[in-house]
């Protein structure tokens, strides 16, 4: 998987039940550690952000 800074993803955050589907958010890349392979998405909730990480795998 390539990753990039300013990339949208769409997820469900953490908060809510894996069945949950109808509270998916959008949200943005805005960082990315190569070294560990992880992300954080950054999403808007309210008059706040709130940042989320995610693993992901190198391909090749």
């Amino acid at each position: 998987m390539r990753v990039q800074l300013g990339e949208r993803v769409r997820f469900l955050p953490t908060c809510f039940n894996r069945d949950d589907t109808e509270n998916m958010v959008t949200g943005r890349i805005v960082y990315i550690n190569r070294q560990h392979r992880y992300y954080l998405a950054e999403y808007p909730a309210g008059r706040q952000a709130l940042r989320e990480a995610f693993k992901y795998a190198e391909e090749g």
